[in-house]
């Protein structure tokens, strides 16, 4: 999903009369599951942290979904959350911006007197790469462009990653040559970061979902 227009964006924040949206939908690779329902919840970014984005949401069961296909579906390896938020427009339409993509990290089913609750707990794509952990060492040359030097830590520990970091946006080099994965227990995600961070770029995972690279003090 595209981001929407800055202009009609702004119109509907400014709007007196205000319809608010929230859509949330499962996916498996790049197709969508099912949309499902929301009781509730809560977004973090924070670029500041290596991981930048979190979720904690409540999951309701619908028509569609009771919650034990709720707790299946979210089981499903490699099954994805997206979140959407905005504005329904005046012809019934929504306007709607991404929050975020999300590998569910845990869920919680509760049976209570008033009814069952379900509710997962979320973490960015950048875990997926962190948790790849390095079973080789793996050496960039000195003079490899900063952005294709990013990408192949990337696509070495998840082929699937989708990445925004154009090499003709980004024109630094690697002074010297770089060593990473010396050790079974490091961490892939951070060694990308600490690559990005040491030629002034914050890495981390837009709301669409894609890996990229700002400079640091960029809004």
């Amino acid at each position: 999903m595209t981001m929407p227009d800055r202009a009609a964006l702004d119109a509907c924040v400014t709007r007196a009369a205000q319809q608010v949206v929230v859509r949330c939908a499962l996916y498996l690779g790049d197709e969508e599951l099912t949309p499902v329902s929301l009781g509730g919840g809560s977004v973090k970014a924070d670029a500041r942290r290596t991981q930048t984005r979190d979720a904690s949401l409540e999951l309701l069961p619908d028509g569609t979904h009771d919650t034990d296909d709720l707790y299946r579906l979210v089981s499903v390896p490699g099954t994805t959350v997206k979140l959407w938020r905005g504005f329904v427009l005046a012809d019934g339409s929504d306007l709607l911006v991404p929050l975020g993509v999300f590998v569910v990290e845990s869920a919680e089913w509760k049976e209570q007197a008033s009814g069952s609750s379900f509710s997962v707990s979320c973490a960015d794509l950048s875990v997926r790469i962190a948790r790849a952990a390095w079973s080789d060492p793996m050496q960039i040359a000195a003079g490899t462009n900063l952005a294709a030097a990013i990408t192949s830590i990337l696509t070495d520990r998840w082929p699937l990653v989708t990445t925004n970091m154009p090499e003709a946006l980004y024109l630094e080099t690697l002074g010297a040559k770089a060593t990473l994965g010396t050790s079974t227990s490091g961490d892939p995600w951070a060694d990308a970061c600490a690559l990005a961070e040491a030629h002034g770029y914050i890495l981390m995972f837009d709301a669409d979902g894609r890996s990229e690279e700002r400079r640091v003090g960029k809004e």
